[in-house]
């Protein structure tokens, strides 16, 4: 009987584990990410981020966000951003510093509309957090912690770049 509450302390012990942790190392370079699908009301949105850690903790990325609103043609939008991040255990933080909007392929949305816009998301909210679920082999997955839209919790896939030669 002692024997069988020891495996049960045991076992319920090893739920509260520590979460698994990865090497910030295994983070540099160029990340290619996506398309990441996210479902909203009244459209669907992919996103492709192209990402580059440097060893210093900054970063530099460029989104390309393609909008499909039911029932209307696409709209593509392109950006880049510049910030920094940090790994701690499984915890991927970004702090973006500034972004810039680069085009739209909606003719009546300018460049400063755009600008506007992404000014306004850095307004709420300009550090990230998602979970490493999976760094290994130039691929990895993640899932956002804390965002402000639960459309967006949604798993993403990245794979490593060959670096240029």
């Amino acid at each position: 009987m002692l024997r069988g509450k020891w495996l049960v302390m045991l076992l319920a012990g090893g739920a509260n584990a520590e979460p698994p942790t990865f090497s910030a190392a295994d983070l540099l370079g160029t990340w290619e990410c996506g398309p990441t699908s996210m479902h909203g009301p009244g459209f669907d949105l992919d996103v492709l981020i192209k990402t580059t850690n440097h060893p210093d903790g900054t970063y530099t990325s460029s989104s390309t966000s393609i909008i499909k609103p039911h029932g209307k043609s696409a709209v593509t939008n392109l950006d880049e951003s510049k910030g920094t991040w940090v790994l701690q255990g499984d915890l991927l933080t970004t702090v973006v510093e500034s972004a810039r909007f680069i085009s739209s392929t909606d003719p009546t949305f300018s460049r400063n509309e755009g600008q506007l816009l992404l000014e306004d998301e850095l307004h709420k909210k300009r550090t990230y957090e998602a979970r490493l679920l999976e760094l290994k082999d130039g691929h990895s997955r993640t899932v956002p912690v804390g965002s402000l839209y639960p459309e967006a919790v949604t798993e993403s896939s990245c794979r490593l770049l060959p670096s240029p030669s």
